[in-house]
């Protein structure tokens, strides 16, 4: 369900930190609209 940060950021050269902060927070921001889209299919009412 939850993504793994996949950097270091310590192998990063220092240009490219902040893209890959924004990379990470990207990869967050997709996994919570997965998480509600799962949780929005499992609360739905069955069909009568």
């Amino acid at each position: 369900m939850l993504s793994i940060v996949p950097i270091q950021l310590e192998k990063i050269n220092k240009e490219d930190t902040d893209r890959e902060i924004l990379r990470a927070a990207i990869i967050g921001e997709l996994d919570a609209i997965n998480l509600y889209e799962q949780k929005k299919e499992i609360s739905k009412p069955e069909e009568m």
